[in-house]
């Protein structure tokens, strides 16, 4: 691979869906990489490739009905790292491309961002232990390091709280799989989520702002994961003396707020349906699932709404086919039409981190 006098690797997109590639490449610029080209067919990239170098390739499986494994080959052979994004699970890669990683649509920036380091990574020769967790996996090297002894693995199971309102927090916790709800309680114990953490994220992140705050939210586990965890006293001296550390746990902090603040504009003005269809996809994307294992009761707890209207909301997004309602479960059939039902309630960061099916 050749990076002389450019900074910026130059990704190339394999992708036949002209929105789903529209989003990916908008995602590379944001990550600070350069967009060396999208194309939709096998015989188009094995072509483009004949003609220019490039740094690494995001591929989906299928192109036009047509597996892209001719492609990896030829990237193999040049020596240049790809990653899968697809639809498809695991079992469909052979054997000799398993060693390449594969994001599941819908994907978030953060997970976009960690699997294009590993780009930067094999640049400089070096090679990437990754964790699980986006914003730790998207860290810079340093920062990774220096963060990484002080880490613990935990399991975290439905309904734990891992942060009490109104109490100093102890750890910041890391998860790599699952859900994390952010509730609000006002004092007569009325309840509704402001927030949501997945793997692409931390909860305590107001300890980046300050160690001695005593957040108003509780976090509470929605769907079972492991994560790692880091005790806030380890933390914070770390985060005091790695200015790039400080700054990548502060754009997640400035990204948490911004998604508070859009879920309160949904709650104030939103259809119910619209504010159904937002937490689907918001949970899909930090879950890394199109199955979510959720109750009415809790849609009904997380959104504030009696659950005769979730009930009602369910039907409505099921009749339109972008779900399937079952009991404890629902299957997000169509990310595209669930992305228009939610209308204007996801803000173009939040529409952003979804690449879609």
């Amino acid at each position: 691979m050749s990076v002389a006098n450019d900074p910026k690797p130059r990704i190339l997109v394999l992708e036949d869906n002209y929105l789903t590639a529209d989003a990916l490449c908008e995602l590379v610029r944001n990550c600070g990489c350069d967009v060396a080209g999208a194309v939709g067919r096998v015989e188009t990239a094995i072509a483009f490739l004949e003609d220019r170098e490039i740094d690494g390739a995001i591929v989906d499986i299928n192109l036009h009905g047509n597996p892209s494994f001719p492609v990896c080959r030829e990237l193999q052979r040049r020596n240049v790292p790809f990653f899968f994004v697809s639809g498809y699970g695991e079992p469909v890669i052979p054997d000799a491309f398993r060693q390449s990683r594969l994001l599941s649509k819908p994907v978030g920036q953060h997970d976009l961002k960690a699997a294009l380091a590993d780009f930067i990574s094999v640049m400089h020769g070096g090679k990437r232990e990754w964790l699980g967790n986006a914003l730790i996996d998207s860290l810079a090297p340093a920062g990774l390091q220096a963060i990484k002894p002080r880490l613990e693995r935990v399991s975290l199971k439905t309904g734990q709280i891992v942060q009490a309102a109104r109490q100093p927090i102890s750890h910041v916790c890391f998860p790599t799989g699952g859900l994390i709800s952010l509730m609000e309680r006002g004092a007569r114990g009325r309840r509704i989520e402001v927030g949501q953490v997945g793997n692409e994220g931390m909860t305590g992140a107001l300890a980046i702002l300050d160690e001695r705050a005593l957040p108003s939210t509780e976090a509470v586990v929605q769907l079972p994961a492991e994560a790692w965890r880091i005790a806030v006293k380890d933390l914070m001296p770390l985060v005091r003396s790695d200015r790039a550390l400080r700054r990548e746990l502060l754009r997640y902090v400035q990204a948490l707020i911004e998604q508070i603040a859009q879920t309160t504009l949904a709650t104030g003005h939103a259809k119910i349906e619209q504010r159904v269809a937002r937490w689907l996809l918001m949970a899909a994307a930090r879950g890394r699932t199109s199955r979510l294992e959720v109750t009415h009761e809790h849609l009904s707890q997380a959104l504030a709404v009696r659950r005769s209207g979730i009930t009602v909301a369910l039907h409505m997004l099921e009749a339109r086919h972008v779900i399937k309602s079952h009991r404890k479960l629902v299957e997000i059939l169509d990310y595209a039409g669930l992305r228009r039902e939610a209308d204007d309630f996801i803000d173009a960061s939040e529409e952003a981190g979804f690449a879609m099916r």
